[in-house]
């Protein structure tokens, strides 16, 4: 059963200041968006000898809405640092031991929370920052790492839809969203200056990105390999050869603890 069914209505789920609702989750797997056991087989043979995921499984395990963290209701917000973003947070291609939030765990001794999910815009991680700072307790720090400004959200009636540029078509919702260069740029910058506000005078933030687009608008940190031409070139890469591997991540988990102000 998909999980948006169980949901009578999307309007009333977040009215009760519930974090957005994620299509299908699943407790514990070894696949995930991009991170196919088909695309795994195609590079194995492309790949050396040597290369890591050859011998080394990755797992993927959620709480019950689909996010790659404890259980909500379990979580002590208050003495957490919070991470927001796209598939780079969530650890799409990376085990649960090396995603960015388990390594900004264990550099900083401070539980991180995960609050990314794979495809998801700006608007997506600014909507459920604010549901926290509404209805949870300040977190000792909040991580904004900005995704793409083209993406965006549609809300339908019982799930919530991820737009980008794989799903464009002409004269669709993304289509009309990207159609002036303008909109997305002008939403995306509107969404950091409501997410600066809302948690201004309250908490310790940073800003970051892996997308080198983003880079600039938000005038952020980037961890993308700005020395390349490639929309997607990293230190190193994930299983899946799209995201960022575990050394970039490791880079960007020393950078966040070295900038965030954590009494």
């Amino acid at each position: 059963m998909q999980n948006y069914l169980i949901f009578k209505s999307l309007l009333t789920h977040v009215k009760q200041n519930n974090f957005l609702p994620v299509r299908d989750p699943v407790k514990r797997e070894s696949w995930s968006g991009t991170d196919t056991e088909t695309l795994f087989k195609k590079n194995l043979k492309t790949q050396s000898s040597d290369w890591y995921y050859r011998t080394h499984a990755v797992n993927y395990t959620t709480n019950s809405l689909g996010y790659r963290t404890k259980e909500f209701k379990d979580i002590n917000w208050a003495d957490s640092i919070v991470l927001f973003g796209c598939s780079n947070v969530f650890g799409v291609g990376l085990d649960d031991r090396d995603t960015l939030s388990s390594q900004l765990e264990r550099i900083t001794g401070i539980p991180v929370i995960n609050m990314g999910m794979g495809g998801t815009s700006v608007n997506y991680n600014l909507h459920n920052s604010v549901i926290m700072a509404n209805a949870y307790p300040t977190p000792r720090a909040v991580v904004q790492v900005w995704t793409s400004p083209d993406r965006c959200v549609y809300y339908w009636n019982r799930h919530v839809e991820s737009f980008g540029a794989w799903k464009w078509e002409k004269n669709n919702f993304m289509d009309l969203w990207t159609r002036s260069d303008t909109n997305p740029k002008v939403n995306a910058l509107m969404a950091q200056i409501i997410f600066r506000q809302i948690f201004k005078d309250r908490t310790s933030i940073y800003e970051c990105t892996f997308n080198p687009e983003s880079a600039p608008l938000f005038k952020c940190t980037s961890y993308h390999n700005m020395n390349k031409i490639r929309l997607h070139d990293f230190k190193d890469f994930a299983r899946d050869l799209m995201h960022p591997g575990i050394q970039t991540v490791n880079d960007a988990a020393h950078d966040i603890a070295n900038n965030l102000c954590i009494s």
